[in-house]
């Protein structure tokens, strides 16, 4: 039995199901188009137009909303192996805004897939991930955060899109918890920062000691500055073999590099040895253990050129 629908929300499409060898069909047909374009079994159906609402399905003498199927379909998709789904709900977001999916590759960053925010603030992303990778997801606005994904995880974002990274929560996912903390640890500082910069301007309008208003602001900066490293530091030695520890090499703070490649070539060292041990056949392990070989390499050159030319 054939069963047409219509549904004015899509309205350029008319669609309906059929069945034929004991299986159930969708067809679409293109009212300004040419012939039905391609028939598809249901259950890869579901999970193509979730969100679907108003379609009735005939089956075996039931009428069936399709939304509640599809909304059963959402809710038990699930990723494979070498897989991970992100499911993300932002307040404050235009209906249609796009978020963009990136990775930070071993050669840069690069978008591998979009989404857009629904009439309820929600958005996914399903990922087939070839080796474990840092992404980014970035809103319209520009406002993003990192993640670490692992295989199979369900991760759950919750956030403000005025305010992405200053709000957002995350579940589902060990790895991309531990970026949360080191975001948490940042916001911190800046906030300090802030409040200098404000008590700053507020001793220059009333015409303050200036000299003696900098040395204290320096203290509780420089004070401020030596706590983000060592939380830096303390983090590396807790989570050894972590990709996470790749953040943690090249964050700055305030314009600052926490960790430089010269002083603290040692640190570099013990990361690169914890993601070998860990993550041997990772890009991304691979391609820092030899950029820490180079530099070690060069940090010697430049020591014994310095020797025979003191």
């Amino acid at each position: 039995m054939i069963i047409p629908f219509f549904t004015p929300k899509f309205s350029p499409f008319l669609y309906y199901y059929k069945r034929e060898n004991n299986r159930t069909f969708l067809f679409i047909s293109g009212l300004k188009a040419a012939p039905i374009l391609q028939a598809f079994s249901i259950y890869n159906v579901l999970a193509l137009f979730r969100g679907l609402a108003g379609i009735i399905v005939y089956h075996k003498k039931n009428i069936i909303p399709v939304a509640f199927l599809l909304f059963f379909a959402g809710c038990s998709q699930k990723p494979n192996g070498d897989e991970f789904l992100i499911s993300g709900h932002l307040d404050n977001a235009a209906n249609q805004e796009m978020v963009i999916l990136q990775e930070i590759s071993p050669d840069g960053v690069v978008a591998v897939d979009t989404s857009t925010v629904d009439e309820k603030g929600e958005f996914n992303f399903l990922r087939k991930m070839p080796y474990q990778s840092l992404y980014v997801v970035q809103l319209g606005s520009g406002e993003y955060i990192t993640l670490l994904p692992d295989y199979k995880e369900q991760i759950n974002i919750n956030g403000d899109s005025k305010s992405f990274s200053g709000t957002y929560t995350i579940e589902g996912s060990p790895g991309s918890g531990q970026l949360w903390q080191l975001n948490k640890k940042n916001l911190e500082g800046i906030s300090v920062v802030a409040s200098l910069a404000r008590t700053w301007e507020k001793a220059k309008a009333e015409n303050a000691d200036l000299g003696k208003v900098k040395d204290s602001l320096d203290q509780i900066f420089n004070k401020t500055l030596a706590d983000q490293r060592q939380y830096i530091l303390d983090f590396i030695g807790k989570n050894p073999g972590s990709l996470a520890t790749l953040v943690c090499i090249y964050k700055n703070f305030s314009n600052r590099e926490l960790l430089s490649p010269y002083e603290d070539l040692p640190v570099y060292e013990k990361v690169a040895e914890n993601l070998e041990k860990n993550l041997p056949n990772n890009p991304h392990t691979i391609k820092f253990a030899e950029h820490v070989k180079r530099m070690k390499d060069q940090i010697t050159q430049n020591m014994a050129n310095k020797a025979k030319n003191p």
